[in-house]
């Protein structure tokens, strides 16, 4: 699981501001050299190649139209979506504040 954020947190820094933010995932996962976090970038790459969007909004939403299709929509397989709440208690200091 954090090897999955770790891409999808790049990826995501990729689709805002058109590069990887290393060293804001870097400090998100708590990494104490950015050299630990140069070791996704080429997954981080390879994946933004295949779907160019926010995984983390991706993955968190119950519902996302995806670039390509037409009427018909990608379903998370979230169903309990409504009791989480609306805000992450990780989403600014990633998980090395917990």
């Amino acid at each position: 699981m954090r090897h999955w954020c770790a891409v999808a947190r790049l990826i995501k820094t990729k689709v805002e501001t058109r590069t990887f933010d290393v060293f804001h995932v870097q400090k998100w996962l708590g990494h104490e050299t950015s050299a630990t976090t140069n070791t996704y970038i080429s997954q981080a790459t390879s994946y933004y190649s295949i779907l160019p969007v926010d995984w983390v909004s991706l993955a968190l939403k119950p519902t996302q139209k995806l670039a390509g299709q037409r009427d018909m929509k990608k379903t998370n397989r979230m169903p309990n979506l409504a009791l989480l709440p609306d805000f992450s208690p990780v989403e600014n200091n990633g998980p090395v504040a917990i």
